[in-house]
């Protein structure tokens, strides 16, 4: 088992998530929170489904999550100019100051990951990462 790709990944991404949510907590930010100030931080006044769509979360979690962190002021939702029924979801100065919280934690714990790991391992590992999600995200949709 400790050989599988499966296991390896689980407890690496276990190890990651605890690292990070650690230096969410001390951020004031919940789980969730920085993963979608993470995308807002390129994709500022995007649609509520492209959340869902990009940050592979169901439509419940992510009105969870983004009501959550609209009481909290960090994003605020508008109806869209040409139909109601589309939320776009901005940043607010709260939440561009809590980014920049988040990019310190992402940075430290990045490099922490990859400790003693050579450039083109980083990259060959990142590759191979993006295949992974790709084979399995054809998988799930075929």
């Amino acid at each position: 088992m400790q050989n599988s790709l499966h296991f390896q990944m689980m407890i690496a991404q276990n190890a990651m998530y605890h690292r990070i949510h650690y230096g969410a907590m001390k951020t004031g930010l919940c789980p969730g929170q920085p993963k979608i100030l993470e995308y807002l931080s390129e994709h500022d006044g995007c649609q509520q489904s492209d959340l869902v769509r990009d940050c592979e979360l169901t439509k419940a979690t992510i009105a969870g999550i983004v009501r959550r962190m609209e009481h909290a002021g960090l994003i605020r939702r508008e109806s869209g100019q040409s139909d109601a029924r589309c939320v776009q979801v901005f940043l607010t100065p709260k939440g561009m100051h809590a980014i920049q919280d988040m990019e310190q934690v992402f940075t430290e714990v990045e490099e922490k990951a990859l400790e003693g790991v050579s450039l083109q391992d980083k990259e060959c590992f990142m590759k191979v990462l993006r295949k992974i999600h790709m084979n399995l995200t054809e998988y799930r949709e075929g």
